[in-house]
């Protein structure tokens, strides 16, 4: 009885997965009949079983020393800009700059230019005065990253990841975050996604750009560059945190660095976590799961969550190269961490499933974390710190 139930959850599996990744209108079409059945059911025993095998099946088939490398290599050369396509720059000034509506385009909607006011200025609190303002531009995009010093002077380091809701300023779980690392000897780097935040860039300009929304992440689609054709879209959203992190690490010789990112930041911390094996601990922090979980109304993601990239690079193998070391064995601490009554995305059964499938993969480095915060889409500064000053 059990294999008939698999069977049949996974043709439907295939069609909605299908489906998304490859936008033909007959699957489309299945997958949303298919979706509106599986919301009726998703959070029944007999709905999650077939999904805890297979993805318990694909987690131990995903991790092989050799192979997961050549993962690495290929999002190096693919998904990262080359260093002569960008260049660096200082923008201490980056408070005032935010701060003027002369940011904003003209020709903005009502609507629109109070959402960016909303996440884009520094509107709760501000970088100490010490601060150092780093940026990296390529076609017009701008990435900030904003480096506050301990004064303990220390050798460890703190990279934060703020999601589509913006500036990690304007909350105060990142306050929080910040002053209790800063007090144990950390320094501070915090980032924003691309064109969210303090990365919002009016002037965006890139080969193949249709849409003039730098904001919106399905822009970055179009992205198309005939003198480096083998550069692809998602290469604008990786490359400008990473060239900032790695300018980072050049500045000191830190001993101890972790990543901690927040909704699509714990997608951005658990990409770069990946091909920076500097990062010792990460965090992703309801900000990702695996493609064959995505066909629920909350995982459905943004461009830079499905599509192309995985057909070549899963979310396991993300999950393992963060869990790894230059040689590919496993060897960093990896969280993921889910609110099941989350009221934004990557709630239950996702993160049920999720849970269930790590306690069975029984990794010491790969662990899933699944609270329950209310419908909250929030951060829980007290969980990081415990979980990561227990070791």
């Amino acid at each position: 009885m059990k294999k008939k139930i698999l069977l049949i959850f996974l043709i439907f599996f295939f069609i909605i997965i299908f489906g998304k990744i490859n936008k033909y209108p007959y699957y489309l079409y299945f997958r949303s009949l298919i979706i509106n059945m599986i919301e009726i059911s998703k959070n029944t025993n007999i709905f999650k079983y077939p999904l805890i095998k297979y993805g318990t099946y694909i987690a131990k088939k995903n991790y092989d020393e050799k192979d997961i490398i050549k993962k690495r290599i290929l999002i190096n050369e693919k998904y990262l800009l080359n260093l002569d396509q960008l260049y660096f720059f200082k923008q201490n000034n980056l408070v005032e700059l935010l701060s003027s509506n002369e940011i904003f385009p003209s020709n903005i909607t009502t609507g629109r230019l109070e959402r960016l006011k909303d996440v884009v200025p520094f509107n709760k609190d501000k970088p100490e005065l010490n601060s150092e303002i780093i940026g990296v531009n390529y076609y017009n995009i701008n990435h900030y990253g904003i480096v506050e010093k301990n004064t303990i002077n220390g050798k460890n380091l703190l990279i934060y990841i703020q999601g589509h809701k913006g500036n990690p300023y304007n909350f105060d779980y990142f306050i929080k975050l910040k002053n209790k690392f800063k007090s144990k000897g950390y320094d501070v780097l915090s980032l924003s996604m691309t064109g969210t935040g303090f990365n919002y860039n009016k002037n965006v300009s890139f080969p193949g750009m249709k849409s003039t929304n730098s904001e919106d992440h399905s822009t970055y689609a179009d992205f198309l560059d005939n003198k480096s054709p083998n550069k692809k879209p998602l290469s604008l959203m990786i490359s400008g945190n990473y060239y900032l992190v790695k300018e980072v690490l050049k500045t000191r010789e830190y001993e101890k660095i972790l990543i901690v990112g927040m909704s699509g930041g714990g997608w951005n911390a658990t990409i770069l976590s990946s091909i920076i094996p500097e990062i010792k601990s990460t965090y992703n922090y309801s900000g990702s799961v695996p493609v064959f979980l995505g066909f629920f109304k909350d995982t459905a993601g943004d461009f830079e969550q499905i599509g192309e990239f995985y057909k070549s690079v899963s979310y396991w193998d993300l999950f393992y190269l963060s869990s790894t070391d230059h040689s590919g064995k496993l060897s960093r601490k990896n969280r993921l961490i889910y609110n099941i009554n989350d009221k934004c995305c990557f709630k239950d059964p996702s993160a049920s499933i999720m849970k269930v499938i790590s306690e069975k993969l029984d990794n010491k480095y790969f662990q899933v974390i699944k609270i329950d915060d209310g419908k909250n889409h929030r951060l829980d500064e007290n969980l990081i710190i415990k979980d990561y000053f227990a070791e």
